[in-house]
């Protein structure tokens, strides 16, 4: 789909400012998602934060 995290990054960048998406701060979530909001935010200029999250687990579903 995308060559790497951080061409998704500069992908979404340019379909934000195409559609006129303005924000104050850009959030990633760590497993992949910080890579690309890091290219985000240095190409928007914007500030980079990181939510650290778990995920919640199903007894009988390891995937849920």
């Amino acid at each position: 789909m995308f060559a790497s995290r951080e061409a998704a990054g500069v992908i979404l960048c340019h379909r934000l400012e195409q559609q006129g998406i303005r924000g104050d701060v850009v959030v990633g979530i760590p497993r992949g998602g910080v890579v690309v909001a890091a290219v985000v935010a240095r190409l928007l200029q914007l500030s980079l934060k990181v939510i650290l999250v778990k995920k919640i687990g199903a007894q009988f579903n390891s995937e849920l």
